[in-house]
């Protein structure tokens, strides 16, 4: 059973599950009334009736069943004005309320036991893919022979052929993000330009072409673009040129799956949208208890929070602005999501929200403004927390996570490393190929710890060429272990410029907590490894240790 499969079985499955809890939901309603009845005062039982209901319309009508729905709007809304009111409904009114109660078990006794859900899953809602693929078709006699392993090494997923044909049969079969076509052509302009646009109608636009041509003249670039080609380069290839070009082409945010957190205490309703979001390609999870939001916060770290209006203690305006009181979490963007209906309060919840929908909302509607939200909010946080040139986090930015994630090392007696990274004479390199070749270079090395770094390790331009690393539970000996294969596979990296190819290293210092607990001294410690490690001869990593290099 594929992923989507198991997806579409366990939505089904909530829906049954609660189609067949309606009648014993509708019991627990009745009791609470009874017992709110007896009391001498509301209390706190009347705000507790009126959530059961709340949560019982809104659940009804993501499931499906929008008369039941209905029919429960209208006790809430009966319900609702009592709530300010420290004084019991009166008799007949109870009395009304069992009779309409008695109603919803009569329509779910009624409900089918499959509803016709209008907002069930057609498949619309999928995940993108992730991976980078690429296809490549290097021909015979290609003069660029190591181009796939080169593009291997920047993050993508290489696929080489040979022939036109064969890539073509393959990209109808599974769609590549692009296709790198190395031409040969005649001498001819116009007989080039007649190749580019055969080559163009066999692909017929299943997939982005870049051509990789000797010849840059008018008529083949414009036959490129006609025949479906985002980007024409000229032999020689300049590597770091086509990988840059390609980054604009495949976004690397395809790789980073959004985090969402359902905060409901309806537990069936959270798992439904929850199992939505999932079918659409994120990452989520739920909590039932807002008193628990800080501890899935920091655990999870979600994008965005979607969450009930209404919840068990509080509100959610009320645990949005908790939220909001955290500077790690000021940002965060919390959408809600309620049967509330009325705008006055739907305007309000926008003082601490970012978004508010209305249930039951169709799962694409749900799919795509979580999406959006998430956008911009990345978007966002590129601009505020980014290094502009390598899109890593900037200097203050991994200073602040570093201290952030220190406290969260010590309260899981977990180690953390630190690692001051320096590319080795990128000074060189700028004094012999400028300093557009050297951008390349450090833009290559961040794409390369992109790639080789686990999501949750934190990455930053530290200044110039100088790189900071943070390595959650890890110690130094599995650090120096990591950075050592980053750092083989960087020296392997061939970078070009005007047919001159060359390559570079780094040098490396590492710190740990358990022996540098305190930002400033495991900060200080990386950095003297990272100079003894130049001082002893560049292109080697060495570990800090009691205010001594060890390694």
């Amino acid at each position: 059973m594929s992923e989507e499969e198991d997806i579409q079985q366990q939505l089904v499955q909530l829906r049954q599950e609660f189609r067949c809890s309606l009648v014993a939901r509708i019991e627990q309603l009745v009791s609470g009334l009874d017992a709110l009845f007896g009391a001498s005062a509301a209390g706190g039982g009347m705000e507790t009736l009126f959530r059961q209901i709340h949560t019982l319309a809104g659940s009804a009508g993501t499931f499906g069943l929008q008369r039941f729905s209905d029919q429960s709007r209208q006790l809430e809304l009966i319900l609702k004005p009592m709530l300010s009111s420290a004084e019991l409904p009166d008799e007949k009114l109870i009395d009304f309320f069992r009779v309409e109660l008695r109603k919803l078990v009569v329509l779910a006794e009624q409900a089918p036991a499959d509803p016709d859900i209008h907002q069930e899953s057609s498949g619309a809602v999928s995940p993108p893919s992730a991976e980078r693929r690429l296809y490549l078709v290097v021909g015979s006699g290609s003069q660029e022979p190591g181009l796939g392993l080169q593009l291997g090494y920047s993050g993508f997923r290489v696929y080489q052929f040979s022939d036109i044909d064969a890539a073509r049969v393959a990209a109808i079969r599974r769609p590549p993000k692009a296709v790198i076509i190395q031409m040969e052509l005649p001498e001819n302009p116009a007989a080039a330009a007649s190749r580019i646009a055969s080559v163009g109608r066999q692909f017929n636009a299943v997939a982005p072409l870049v051509f990789l041509a000797s010849m840059g003249d008018w008529a083949c670039r414009l036959a490129a673009v006609r025949a479906g080609g985002v980007a024409y380069l000229e032999k020689p290839i300049d590597i770091d040129e086509l990988v840059d070009l390609l980054d604009r082409i495949i976004p690397r945010e395809q790789r980073e799956p959004n985090r969402v957190l359902v905060v409901d205490d309806a537990i069936e309703l959270a798992q439904y949208y929850a199992l939505v979001l999932r079918q659409a390609g994120m990452h989520s999870e739920t909590l039932s208890d807002p008193s628990g939001i800080f501890e899935k916060l920091e655990s999870f770290k979600p994008e965005l929070v979607l969450m009930d209006l209404y919840l068990p203690g509080a509100s959610g305006v009320e645990v949005a602005q908790v939220i909001r009181q955290h500077q790690a979490h000021f940002s965060t963007p919390i959408v809600f999501l309620s049967i509330e209906w009325d705008p006055e309060i739907q305007i309000s919840t926008l003082q601490q929200g970012d978004d508010f929908l209305e249930k039951p909302v169709p799962e694409e509607h749900l799919v795509s403004a979580v999406d959006s939200r998430i956008k911009r909010a990345r978007a966002l946080w590129r601009l505020m927390y980014h290094d502009s040139l390598t899109g890593l986090l900037n200097h203050i930015t991994l200073k602040l996570r570093l201290e952030v994630e220190l406290a969260r090392s010590r309260r899981l007696g977990k180690p953390l490393s630190f690692v001051m990274l320096d590319i080795d004479r990128l000074k060189q390199v700028n004094d012999s190929f400028g300093h557009t070749v050297g951008d390349r270079v450090l833009k290559s090395l961040a794409r390369l710890l992109q790639q080789r770094l686990r999501k949750t390790d934190l990455i930053g331009r530290y200044g110039g060429e100088e790189f900071g690393i943070i390595l959650p539970e890890t110690d130094s000996e599995n650090a120096l272990g990591i950075m050592q294969l980053i750092g083989a596979r960087f020296a392997a990296f061939q970078f070009q410029k005007e047919g001159s190819g060359f390559t570079c290293s780094f040098s490396a210092g590492i710190a740990c907590s358990q022996f540098f607990p305190q930002e400033s001294s495991l900060i200080e410690a990386a950095d003297k490894a990272l100079y003894q490690a130049k001082v002893r001869g560049r292109n080697r990593i060495l570990i800090a240790q009691d205010c001594a290099v060890v390694k």
